[in-house]
Protein backbone atom coordinates (compact mmCIF):
# COMPACT_ATOMS: atom_id res chain seq x y z
CA UNK A 1 0.00 0.00 0.00
CA UNK A 2 1.14 3.23 -1.26
CA UNK A 3 0.00 6.60 0.62
CA UNK A 4 2.36 8.66 -1.98
CA UNK A 5 5.61 8.43 -3.08
CA UNK A 6 7.26 9.76 0.00
CA UNK A 7 5.74 7.72 2.44
CA UNK A 8 5.48 3.67 2.06
CA UNK A 9 3.67 1.24 4.36
CA UNK A 10 6.03 -1.84 4.33
CA UNK A 11 4.19 -5.05 5.98
CA UNK A 12 6.45 -6.07 8.90
CA UNK A 13 6.62 -9.65 7.85
CA UNK A 14 8.65 -8.83 4.16
CA UNK A 15 10.93 -5.60 5.25
CA UNK A 16 12.13 -5.25 9.01
CA UNK A 17 13.15 -1.13 9.79
CA UNK A 18 16.61 -0.06 10.58
CA UNK A 19 18.31 2.95 11.53
CA UNK A 20 18.59 4.16 8.11
CA UNK A 21 14.75 3.87 8.46
CA UNK A 22 13.75 5.85 11.65
CA UNK A 23 14.00 9.36 12.30
CA UNK A 24 16.36 11.47 14.53
CA UNK A 25 15.06 10.06 17.68
CA UNK A 26 15.23 6.27 16.40
CA UNK A 27 11.54 6.24 16.10
CA UNK A 28 9.49 4.38 13.40
CA UNK A 29 5.74 4.22 13.28
CA UNK A 30 4.27 1.16 13.62
CA UNK A 31 0.31 -0.40 12.56
CA UNK A 32 -1.14 -2.73 15.43
CA UNK A 33 -3.53 -4.59 13.49
CA UNK A 34 -5.35 -5.62 17.16
CA UNK A 35 -3.52 -4.75 20.20
CA UNK A 36 -3.34 -7.13 23.20
CA UNK A 37 -7.58 -8.46 23.52
CA UNK A 38 -8.34 -4.96 21.73
CA UNK A 39 -9.72 -5.43 18.36
CA UNK A 40 -8.88 -1.28 17.97
CA UNK A 41 -6.21 -0.77 15.25
CA UNK A 42 -3.96 2.20 15.98
CA UNK A 43 0.00 3.47 15.07
CA UNK A 44 2.41 3.77 18.04
CA UNK A 45 5.55 5.19 17.52
CA UNK A 46 8.38 2.97 18.93
CA UNK A 47 12.13 2.13 18.29
CA UNK A 48 13.33 1.06 14.91
CA UNK A 49 15.00 -2.04 17.26
CA UNK A 50 11.60 -2.90 18.65
CA UNK A 51 8.73 -4.48 16.99
CA UNK A 52 5.70 -4.26 19.34
CA UNK A 53 3.57 -7.43 19.57
CA UNK A 54 0.38 -7.09 17.37
CA UNK A 55 2.28 -4.35 14.85
CA UNK A 56 1.52 -5.57 11.23
CA UNK A 57 3.01 -2.36 9.11
CA UNK A 58 5.16 0.10 9.66
CA UNK A 59 6.59 3.46 8.18
CA UNK A 60 9.04 6.32 8.47
CA UNK A 61 8.48 8.85 10.71
CA UNK A 62 9.36 12.40 9.72
CA UNK A 63 12.28 14.23 12.34
CA UNK A 64 11.54 16.12 15.56
CA UNK A 65 11.05 19.86 14.42
CA UNK A 66 14.33 22.09 15.60
CA UNK A 67 13.35 23.63 18.87
CA UNK A 68 12.40 27.18 19.20
CA UNK A 69 13.03 30.23 21.55
CA UNK A 70 11.02 30.50 24.51
CA UNK A 71 8.58 33.90 24.20
CA UNK A 72 10.49 36.09 26.77
CA UNK A 73 13.91 35.21 24.29
CA UNK A 74 11.86 36.49 21.15
CA UNK A 75 10.52 39.17 22.97
CA UNK A 76 13.88 40.54 24.02
CA UNK A 77 15.59 39.87 20.54
CA UNK A 78 12.47 42.25 19.15
CA UNK A 79 12.82 44.73 22.18
CA UNK A 80 17.16 45.05 21.47
CA UNK A 81 16.52 45.23 17.64
CA UNK A 82 13.51 48.17 17.90
CA UNK A 83 15.84 49.86 20.29
CA UNK A 84 19.14 49.54 18.33
CA UNK A 85 17.04 50.83 15.68
CA UNK A 86 15.62 53.86 17.88
CA UNK A 87 18.64 54.85 19.24
CA UNK A 88 21.49 54.45 17.68
CA UNK A 89 23.66 56.43 20.51
CA UNK A 90 24.74 53.45 23.07
CA UNK A 91 24.68 56.02 25.86
CA UNK A 92 21.44 57.13 25.24
CA UNK A 93 19.90 53.57 25.13
CA UNK A 94 21.69 52.32 28.21
CA UNK A 95 20.22 55.27 29.97
CA UNK A 96 16.65 54.51 28.85
CA UNK A 97 16.76 50.75 28.87
CA UNK A 98 15.07 50.12 31.73
CA UNK A 99 11.87 52.34 31.16
CA UNK A 100 11.92 51.73 27.92
CA UNK A 101 11.71 47.63 28.46
CA UNK A 102 9.05 48.43 30.86
CA UNK A 103 7.01 50.02 28.28
CA UNK A 104 7.47 47.68 25.92
CA UNK A 105 6.84 44.68 27.89
CA UNK A 106 3.30 46.55 28.53
CA UNK A 107 2.52 46.94 25.13
CA UNK A 108 3.60 42.80 24.46
CA UNK A 109 1.28 42.15 27.59
CA UNK A 110 -1.69 43.92 25.95
CA UNK A 111 -0.99 43.37 22.17
CA UNK A 112 -0.37 46.40 21.26
CA UNK A 113 3.26 45.65 20.12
Amino acid sequence: MTINTDQQIYLLAEKKPNRAHSNSCGQVLYFMGGWANDHSKTWISSSYKHNPEGATHWMMLPDSPAPTKPLEELQDEAFNAWLKEKYVDVVIRTAMYPTLKEVFLLGVKHGSN
